[in-house]
């Protein structure tokens, strides 16, 4: 009837995350009642050293719940085609998907959820219940927040217990708020509960995998859905959806500096619902995925794996005294070695550097019992018995997936061969190791070479170089993590100098931007996720016309974008070559060369006494400041939200402090056509600002401070410190002999413009300015710095200050 979704990642996503799993799958188990109803969980992109989540809190999980999972595990080597476009070590649309396409094909609804929410039974007793009369569409509940305080005191593993004294929680304190969502979302986080049936989520191809920044999945889903069933419905009071609130401590999604997917490129321009790009491929099509019940095969093979070794106790000793010692027992460390490898996949090649048969022959014979079936393969110039493939080194550094370097005693074995000293390396066990050491420089160096260039870092495992001779090499060319001696183990990855590789993904390409354009303010990784958006449409020729034309307002960076070394490895050059010259002959400078009548220069023009909007201004750090603190917030810097209104605000703002009039003590007029959030803005810095708007405003509209923000007509109170006009054509009302007038005006810049009105000495704008440019036909409100009319005038804002003490136009 149904397959309940979700996903996750043994790591430290945040504290708590095993409790609030286990409350989630637990309480979801109980609400399934049909044989073929399941929980998928797709178990994304953990280390191949650790065991899945699932099986990490299985001890916590109730029989049923262990009984209806289904565990898929994606691991990092099928994860290694975006490892460098994200940050994000979980890609939430394709660990959906590559649970969604392993669905029970028999159960006909879906219902996609986390692992941080738990059901509670409304007038729907079951999930199987609920879906048995409901009609084809995708359905949402309410989300109501459960405080930690709340959800830390139940018991995980008891659903029953868990549900009933939340039901009672809910009865007694104020836990139920709904809260209505965006269209066609019927409520906010709605991505905690989106039942869909199971042949429309494939009709559409799952989740958009291109969606690799976070948040808005569930948003474009829903849209999708909504242009091919025509609804989108509730689901309120059948089954209540608490989500256990974690919000104490931040992670990586929620951090004030979070990249987001585009919400311009996966909503807004949304046109049909299904995903041609990906139809033949989502989900990880064709790739076998691992399945895993939580039954305790697994374990029951690996301790089966060592049931031939000899259990009787051994004693060593550790200390200065007993350094170089050169024997170790193989049986007790066979079992920590098997330990490190227990979770890798059964098609896991080992390659075998070593010098001792015997203890290559048991790992052998345990890896096979474990059901391992990669090869073992041993460098022809080592030791090798039957079972093992012999193979040259650099065939074994191109293959192997895990590399041990043994670095044994043959000597031990072989009582013919023992050293005329006890306990010390004989000329033969040294010469017989010298091929290992050979071939850990060997694979170091190789690993260094591809780490550097972005490949992903094996596993390597040193035994026996643990307090003798051979430590040392192994902790110069492996970070080894430092573990008890008893193991005789050292393993890591090998050592390297931090990569040039540069990674296509967002906070990655935000910092290289900066550094590519020299930018002074650092690049917010929302500009990088758009600009990617850009880049990645206009290589797959989806950007449609409309889009070119913001795209190219923003031409500089885009550019820069398109050389980034990450698209150079994955687009062809051809490709890129055409998005650039889209981008060249669609960029303002270049469509308006020769109708601009001013000079047009390559960076930011001097700062004068009069000045024009200028792009570059953000990048100064005063300017930067106050459009953050006081306008944009954090996004304020975002060169794709940079427009010449608001560079008009944050000049004026900028003039008035610097000549002390925007703080206590001072009296400001604003006159505007309505209601400016300049004035508010004002009023906040201690001064007494009067609005006096052309037209009726609403005497409420945006204050955040009554007390020193009036709307209308200006008191009689005498003149004004300092007068802000923000219409060309309006009238003062009376300033201070020694006051200021300031004035927003739009300026002409085109050759055609009338000679006779002359602009001020000195005006320029910059190529960048230029190339924000507004053309006949688009919206107004879409953020630019130069309007071109359809009779050819090309004006932008500027803004003057003159200082009635002087009549002059001053900075």
């Amino acid at each position: 009837m149904i397959s309940v979704l979700c996903y996750g990642r043994n790591d430290d996503h945040s504290p708590g995350i095993q409790k609030r799993a286990a409350l989630s799958l637990n309480g979801f188990a109980r609400l399934l009642d049909d044989p073929d109803d399941e929980i998928v969980f797709v178990d994304y992109n953990t280390p191949d050293e650790l065991p899945t989540f699932p099986e990490a809190i299985a001890d916590t999980l109730t029989g049923e719940a262990r009984r209806r999972l289904r565990v898929v595990r994606v691991r990092p080597r099928h994860h290694g085609p975006w490892r460098h476009r994200t940050h994000l070590p979980v890609p939430e649309p394709l660990a959906r998907n590559a649970g969604l396409r392993r669905t029970n094909p028999a159960n006909s609804w879906v219902l996609s959820t986390n692992t941080d929410v738990i059901p509670l039974p409304g007038r729907s007793r079951s999930l199987s219940a609920l879906c048995a009369g409901l009609e084809p569409g995708c359905w949402h509940v309410p989300r109501y927040e459960l405080p930690e305080a709340v959800w830390q005191g139940l018991d995980r593993t008891d659903p029953d217990a868990a549900m009933a004294e939340l039901a009672d929680l809910a009865s007694q304190l104020p836990l139920r708020e709904i809260v209505r969502g965006a269209g066609p979302a019927v409520f906010d986080n709605h991505g905690d509960f989106q039942l869909t049936r199971r042949d429309d989520l494939f009709a559409v191809h799952g989740f958009d995998e291109r969606m690799l920044n976070g948040w808005a999945v569930d948003s474009n889903l829903s849209l999708r859905l909504l242009m091919r069933l025509g609804r989108v419905g509730s689901l309120a009071g059948e089954i209540d959806a608490f989500h256990c609130a974690h919000h104490r401590a931040v992670s990586r999604l929620h951090r004030h500096d979070r990249s987001e997917n585009d919400y311009q490129r996966f909503y807004r321009d949304v046109e049909r619902a299904d995903l041609p790009n990906q139809a033949d491929t989502w989900g990880f099509a064709g790739a076998e995925l691992e399945e895993i019940r939580l039954d305790g095969a697994r374990r029951r093979r690996w301790l089966g794996a060592l049931a031939g070794a000899d259990p009787r106790p051994v004693e060593a000793v550790y200390n200065p005294d007993s350094a170089d010692e050169p024997h170790y027992p193989v049986d007790q460390v066979l079992a920590h070695l098997l330990d490190l490898l227990a979770e890798r996949a059964e098609d896991t090649v080992v390659g075998w550097c070593g010098a001792r048969p015997r203890m290559l022959g048991a790992f052998v014979a345990a890896w096979r019992a474990l059901g391992r079936t990669g090869a073992v393969q041993v460098p022809e110039t080592c030791v090798g018995p039957t079972g093992v493939e012999p193979v040259a080194l650099p065939r074994l550094v191109e293959r192997a997936d895990v590399v041990v370097f043994e670095f044994g005693c043959r000597s031990q074995d072989d009582p013919a061969l023992h050293s005329s000293r006890p306990g010390a390396w004989s000329d033969d066990d040294l010469r017989a190791l010298a091929p290992v050491r050979d071939a850990l420089l060997t694979v170091t160096e190789a690993e260094r070479r591809a780490m550097a260039g972005g490949g992903a870092p094996r596993l390597l495992i040193a035994v026996n170089a643990v307090h003798n001779r051979f430590e040392p090499l192994v902790l110069d060319l492996i970070g080894a993590a430092r573990i008890p001696f008893a193991t005789r183990l050292r393993h890591g990855y090998a050592l390297a100098p931090p990569p040039e590789f540069a990674p296509y993904a967002a906070p990655a390409v935000a910092v290289w931007l900066e550094r590519r354009l020299a930018r002074r303010q650092p690049v917010p990784v929302s500009e990088a996720v758009r600009l990617m958006g850009w880049a990645d449409r206009l290589l797959a020729d989806d950007l449609p016309p409309a889009r070119l034309m913001e795209a190219a307002r923003n031409a500089q960076a885009l550019l820069a974008l398109l050389d980034h070394p990450g698209l150079a490895r994955g687009a062809p050059p051809e490709g890129l070559g055409k998005a650039r010259r889209a981008v060249a002959s669609a960029r303002g400078s270049v469509r308006l060369a020769g109708r601009i009548g001013v000079p047009v220069l390559a960076g930011p023009p001097p700062d004068g006494p009069w000045r024009m909007a200028t792009l570059e201004d953000w990048e100064e750090e005063e300017f930067a400041e106050l459009a953050r603190r006081h306008f944009d917030g954090p996004l304020a810097t975002n060169l794709t939200r940079r427009s010449a209104l608001r560079w008009s605000r944050v000049r004026v703002l900028q003039g008035l402090l610097r000549r002390g009039l925007a703080g206590a003590g001072t009296r400001i007029a604003v006159v505007a056509d309505g209601f400016d959030p300049l004035a508010d803005v004002l009023s906040t810095l201690g001064g007494c600002v009067h609005l006096l708007p052309s037209r009726p405003c609403p005497p409420s509209a945006g204050i955040r401070d009554p007390r020193r923000l009036f709307v209308g007509a200006a008191p009689d109170s005498g003149p004004f410190d300092a007068v802000v006009l923000l219409e060309a054509g309006m009238e003062a009302p009376p300033v201070a002999p020694q006051g200021l007038v300031v004035r927003v005006e739009r300026a002409r810049v085109d050759a055609q413009a009338d000679p006779a009105v002359r602009l001020p000495a000195g005006a320029a704008l910059s190529t960048a300015t230029v190339d924000s440019a507004l053309w006949p036909g688009e919206s107004a409100g879409l953020p630019h710095f130069l309007a071109v009319a359809a009779d050819g005038a090309i004006t932008t804002l500027a803004v003057a200050f003159e200082d009635q003490g002087t009549g002059c136009v001053s900075q």
